[in-house]
């Protein structure tokens, strides 16, 4: 089974709060800490071959995760299941039969749908954009080249897209306007050469990205904050083990992760940074 993403609808104190009341991880806070994170799911469909429009369910929670359960293993699919809907069901979004979809992340209102899938262009990894309502699935050519492009993960307003290029054999996080199709520029969060930024997550607006970095030489979690363009590396975070799977949270206070550091009850354990402290 893939990394799982969970979102929650509801404002006060939760893990990615937003629109009507409202977090997450393995992009939102994987089971972190005690905390699930949730959000409202409007309806969904779909089958293995190709996307469809879903159809109409009763608002819920659900998760939203990758499996290769009932295929060839590593042959994954992507997957939304109710939480608390009598009968869950779960269903997988897909553009062939032959493809390969990971990486799914979805915006609050349960509309927007976002994931990476292989092949795409010449060959390559690329992000996808499903639209619950139309059924409308979107490569977006200013998205996706024949490099590779991967890690999407989607604002809760469903306004901004972060994700992750392959750009001469380094990857790098970029951040991607979803009305105007526009990059936003993340000066001060590029690192030097044969070095990889990966697994973007975003807080509710895509004001805060956390991500994690083997700048420092290990797999260290770190934080850009856009409005002030500055990048955040705190120094609790600065451990020689590596720290993954960040998860900030939808009002940009928390942010969760996994980590093999010293001092933990042994393998990964989950941890939460308070960034306002």
């Amino acid at each position: 089974e893939g990394g799982m993403t969970i979102h929650m609808a509801g404002r006060a104190a939760g893990p990615h709060a937003g629109g009507t009341g409202h977090a997450a991880a393995a992009r939102a806070c994987i089971a972190a800490a005690t905390v699930l994170a949730l959000a409202l799911l409007a309806g969904c469909g779909g089958d293995d071959s190709a996307p469809t429009q879903p159809d109409t369910f009763t608002p819920t929670k659900f998760t939203v995760f990758t499996s290769d359960r009932g295929r060839a293993a590593g042959s994954y699919r992507n997957y939304i299941s109710g939480l608390d809907d009598p009968g869950t069901f779960a269903f997988t979004f897909g553009t062939g039969t032959a493809n390969v979809d990971r990486s799914p992340s979805i915006s609050e209102d349960g509309r927007t749908f976002a994931f990476q899938s292989s092949p795409g262009t010449g060959g390559s990894q690329d992000v996808f954009l499903f639209d619950r309502v139309s059924g409308i699935l979107t490569d977006d050519p200013n998205l996706n080249t024949a490099a590779n492009e991967t890690d999407p993960f989607i604002s809760l307003d469903g306004l901004r897209l972060a994700f992750v290029r392959d750009t001469l054999g380094d990857r790098r996080v970029r951040l991607y306007n979803l009305q105007t199709r526009r990059f936003i520029p993340l000066p001060g969060i590029e690192a030097g050469a044969g070095t990889n930024d990966t697994a973007p997550t975003l807080d509710e607006t895509g004001q805060r990205i956390a991500f994690v970095s083997t700048r420092g030489g290990s797999n260290d979690v770190l934080v850009y904050m856009v409005a002030t363009q500055t990048l955040l590396e705190p120094a609790f975070l600065a451990d020689p083990l590596d720290d993954l799977e960040a998860s900030i949270w939808g009002d940009g206070h928390y942010v969760c992760y996994s980590s093999n550091r010293l001092g933990g009850a042994g393998g990964y354990d989950l941890y939460m940074l308070d960034l306002n402290t």
